[in-house]
């Protein structure tokens, strides 16, 4: 028993210890930052993520910092990391459309069903928890409206409880698809950002292949397969096209 309480004060301790470190050396990254040390910045930020830390604070930051020093696919990548993590905040979303001005390849994303559109724009503005969350609470209600049409006494109760049940109903659905939409975002694994300043996307995954199209750095990108050192990435215009793998970094 001694052993178990004394594994578990060691590991507390120790918890606590990196906690204390991790906040001293996030705060020495800021006060370098708000000097305008933003190389500085970037070296302990980095050594954030590195070290396996996911907080979008950190990664905001760490964009604001590349942005400072007109790194913008660094600055890009590290802003949508920090949207994969609180999709919810404004400043990040800001930030990325300011970064986004600056990029050579201006696409716009093609026209989806505008079901989905407004499903993508309405859940990306909270967490797929908050929207499970609310999608729960609704049903609740609803369940307990269609307990209340049950057993209520008059028939003007009956009509209320009803009108009421349903939008409820109504509102668990809706809830629930932006849940699951924003869910699919937040869980995306093959999003990528280009990482050299040009590359030619080619038809095979082949250096003499033809050039279907030359795309610049801080394009935001779709993999969609692989072959040895190439990768097939998705373009915002649906386009498709191979580029070596060292010219991306995953989001």
């Amino acid at each position: 028993m001694r052993k178990i309480w004394l594994i578990g004060l060691l590991s507390c301790l120790s918890i606590c210890a990196y906690t204390e470190d991790y906040q001293s050396r996030f705060n020495e990254a800021n006060a370098a930052y708000r000097q305008q040390k933003f190389l500085q910045a970037i070296q302990i930020y980095e050594s954030l993520v590195t070290e396996g830390v996911q907080d979008d604070k950190v990664y905001y930051n760490l964009g604001n910092a590349y942005f400072k020093t007109s790194q913008l696919a660094p600055a890009i990548l590290n802003y949508e990391r920090a949207l994969k993590l609180n999709p919810a905040d404004k400043n990040i979303r800001y930030n990325i459309d300011i970064a986004r001005t600056k990029q050579e390849d201006k696409m716009a994303d093609t026209q989806t069903f505008f079901v989905l559109q407004w499903l993508q724009a309405a859940g990306s503005r909270y967490h797929s928890d908050h929207w499970a969350i609310a999608m729960l609470v609704c049903l609740w209600l609803s369940l307990a409206v269609f307990v209340l049409f049950l057993y209520a006494p008059n028939l003007r109760l009956k009509k209320m409880s009803f009108v009421g049940g349903s939008t409820m109903v109504l509102l668990t659905i809706i809830f629930f698809l932006l849940s699951f939409k924003q869910y699919g975002t937040e869980n995306l694994t093959n999003q990528a950002v280009i990482f050299l300043p040009k590359i030619a996307m080619k038809a095979k995954p082949a250096p003499d292949a033809v050039t279907v199209s030359t795309i610049h750095q801080g394009l935001k990108v779709k993999v969609t397969g692989a072959s040895g050192n190439w990768v097939k990435v998705k373009l915002p215009n649906d386009k498709e096209g191979w580029i070596e793998r060292n010219a991306i970094r995953e989001i």
